[in-house]
């Protein structure tokens, strides 16, 4: 199965990671994940704005910035998509669980 997938062994292999945003010109754009097992940062993800929240299931990392929230693979860290954030509503406007994603759409009528 790993073979398949040589981006998910490395991850797999650099032990627990821990994921924290670094300050950067006091803009906070950058999502890093520091490897437990080696004390280094191991992956970034880099993003045009500033990051607002972050949460995350077991299959799943939600990153918030001002005007999207990007939902991420928890294994490979890659983006699987991003959903437009209601610009009316304080954050964050989303909740995830193991199974789900739920969040605002402006497109909801009343």
């Amino acid at each position: 199965m790993y073979n398949k997938c040589p981006y998910l062994t490395r991850l797999l292999i650099l032990g627990p990671l821990f994921a924290f945003v670094e300050q950067l010109e006091s803009k906070s754009r950058c999502l890093s994940f520091l490897s437990l097992k080696s004390g280094k940062v191991v992956h970034a993800i880099n993003f045009a704005d500033p990051v607002q929240d972050v949460d995350s299931s077991a299959r799943l990392l939600l990153v918030m910035v001002p005007e999207r929230t990007y939902v991420h693979d928890q294994g490979t860290l890659s983006e699987l998509y991003s959903i437009p954030n209601h610009e009316r509503v304080s954050m964050p406007p989303f909740a995830v669980s193991d199974n789900f994603v739920a969040f605002v759409d402006s497109n909801v009528r009343h």
